[in-house]
């Protein structure tokens, strides 16, 4: 009986020891940079709006839910975005692509990201497209 209690916790401690919390929970308060750039294809969206969603690799709705929305200038095809920490990031893009011969020039898109980098920038392109 004793063998079975003492093989017991061991294989609890193991397992215990094996779940790792690494630390990488999505959010604001951390070193963490991104540049986002939609894309439509190759060409840049000037003025473009990017939502973000911590903590998810799924698409939240384009109304949902996100935690971050900022809007590139007028000349600009990227937003930067500081103090972030590493995880699981929904990047969401929106803007006007003046080359789309439909009546709407609309474009939009999304891309999941997870990172487990804690500090740097990364450069992401977003990718968007028409909506028929």
């Amino acid at each position: 009986m004793k063998n079975i209690l003492l093989l017991f916790g061991l294989g609890t401690i193991l397992f215990l020891s094996s779940c790792k919390d690494d630390g990488c929970k999505a959010g604001a308060g951390g070193s963490l940079t991104f540049v986002l750039s939609p894309k439509h294809h190759v060409r840049a969206i000037p003025g473009c709006t990017i939502k973000i969603k911590y903590n998810s690799k799924d698409f939240p709705g384009e109304n949902g839910n996100y935690e971050i929305v900022t809007q590139a200038g007028a000349m600009e095809s990227s937003v930067t975005v500081t103090g972030l920490k590493c995880g699981d990031y929904y990047f969401f893009g929106v803007g006007v692509d003046s080359s789309v011969t439909d009546a709407d020039k609309t474009v939009k898109g999304g891309i999941p990201y997870s990172t487990e980098q804690e500090s740097g920038t990364i450069e992401l392109v977003v990718p968007v497209t028409e909506t028929h």
